[in-house]
């Protein structure tokens, strides 16, 4: 559904499959997955053609909008949270999309919240980019001890060894991070071996608080309650 401007007609869509353009106000939507728990769905990218001042900072900013069948946020405290090992991949485009000088903001509609992700600072997303790939090619040299789970976990409580030892070698109700990556399970078989490696909170501080601390600053807008999906989550 859509909401335009009084007396301003929406404009057709080209049937040729060429981008269309309207003067809306809202756009909205509506998704529904067939509950499987697939992590599917689709992207629509939009560019503003006006931003509102008190919008965003930007004159010129382009809007990626995602739409993804799994759960993104905690919903369980007082303040919703974005789940950042969940968001990787945006996070990724939104330093890359920064760093050009393209300023991006990005909507994620999941299966409990939509997120709303202010664009970065183009300085800061470079910055942050050569970090990442400094990692990246240290990365081709050896298998870096730093699984995104543990990483995001040590981050949260680095004391609390217990839910480290779960998450990384498994327990009843959780799968090992470490047989997710058969080099990581070789080197490293332990969570003692990934904590003695000597590189597991530095790289943990440079590549993984960076995407915390974004994640910490998108708007989470808690979906209502679906009781087919949360049947489906107990069953799974």
């Amino acid at each position: 559904c859509v909401q335009r401007p009084a007396q301003s007609p929406c404009t057709p869509r080209a049937d040729d499959g060429r981008p269309s353009s309207s003067p809306l106000t809202h756009y909205c939507s509506y998704f529904h997955t067939d509950g499987s728990g697939v992590d599917w769905g689709w992207k629509a990218y939009m560019e503003p053609l006006g931003i509102p001042p008190q919008v965003t900072p930007f004159s010129h900013a382009s809007l990626l909008l995602t739409l993804r069948a799994n759960a993104l946020a905690d919903l369980k405290g007082k303040t919703p949270q974005a789940l950042p090992e969940k968001l990787i991949d945006l996070w990724l485009v939104s330093l890359a999309s920064a760093a050009m000088g393209q300023a991006l903001l990005c909507v994620v509609v999941g299966a409990n919240a939509v997120l709303r992700v202010p664009a970065q600072e183009a300085h800061e997303a470079r910055a942050q980019l050569q970090l990442l790939l400094d990692i990246w090619v240290e990365g081709m040299r050896w298998p870096l001890p730093v699984p995104p789970g543990l990483a995001l976990q040590w981050l949260k409580d680095p004391e609390n060894l217990n839910a480290l030892l779960d998450l990384y070698e498994g327990s009843s109700h959780l799968r090992a991070e470490r047989n997710k990556d058969p080099a990581l399970a070789r080197t490293y078989p332990t969570l003692r071996d990934v904590l003695d490696s000597g590189h597991f909170e530095r790289i943990a501080q440079v590549v993984y608080a960076p995407l915390s601390d974004w994640a910490a600053h998108i708007v989470v807008d808690p979906l209502p309650e679906d009781p087919a999906q949360d049947e489906h989550e107990d069953l799974s």
